[in-house]
């Protein structure tokens, strides 16, 4: 185990933004797909070969949807926390250089 623990802020702030552009990207590709899918319409007949294809296939798009959903969700959230954590980091980094104590 390592006697020590070192985190360049810089870095890991450059690395926070990164994943957060990196869900925003994935949010506005997944609003786009949607609205075009959307403005398309059904894409199949609305006879029994039409509507036997629609059920499995919607409730399966939606899914996939809702999952990608999440996934964009929880890349924000790792984005928030890892500025958080440098925030942390930084401000005890301050704390300890900038003070001293000594008992005597």
């Amino acid at each position: 185990m390592a006697d020590e623990f070192f985190l360049e802020t810089e870095q890991y702030v450059k690395h926070a933004k990164t994943v957060g552009d990196i869900s925003e990207k994935l949010k506005r590709a997944e609003l786009r797909l949607a609205s075009l899918l959307n403005a398309e319409g059904k894409c199949w007949g609305e006879d029994e070969t039409g509507q036997s294809f629609e059920q499995p296939y919607a409730e399966k798009a939606g899914t996939a949807f809702f999952n990608s959903n999440i996934g964009v969700d929880h890349l924000s959230y790792l984005g928030a926390a890892m500025s958080w954590a440098a925030d942390q980091t930084a401000g005890q980094e301050h704390h300890t250089e900038n003070s001293f104590s000594w008992k005597g």
